[in-house]
């Protein structure tokens, strides 16, 4: 048992940092609202290692559009983190909704 959870908090240590790196090149570069008839459309960009996440639809609030876009930074921390991980393990996986929360956090 010792070992499954020292093997958990090792994990998350290395999550944690491609998490930090992802996160310190991450930022928000433009945020628009604009009206239509049926509501509002808010786009979110953030640029992380050179790519644009946008989170754009219609009558949703601005902070849903920054949840989804920051969603896309998590997965792509998350895709770091599989392929620089020696071994392939799903476990990393338990942390996503925590790395949402830490990005929404530090935001």
């Amino acid at each position: 048992m010792k070992f499954i959870s020292a093997r958990l908090k090792y994990m998350k240590r290395h999550y944690e940092k491609y998490l930090r790196d992802v996160i310190k090149q991450a930022q928000i570069i433009d945020i628009d609202v604009e009206k239509f008839k049926n509501g509002y459309q808010a786009k979110v960009q953030l640029t992380s290692r050179g790519r644009v996440f946008c989170a754009t639809k219609t009558s949703e609030t601005i902070n849903d559009s920054i949840k989804k876009a920051s969603l896309a930074i998590v997965r792509q921390a998350n895709k770091a983190y599989r392929k620089n991980s020696s071994k392939h393990n799903r476990k990393e996986e338990l942390y996503s909704l925590e790395a949402q929360n830490y990005f929404l956090s530090a935001a």
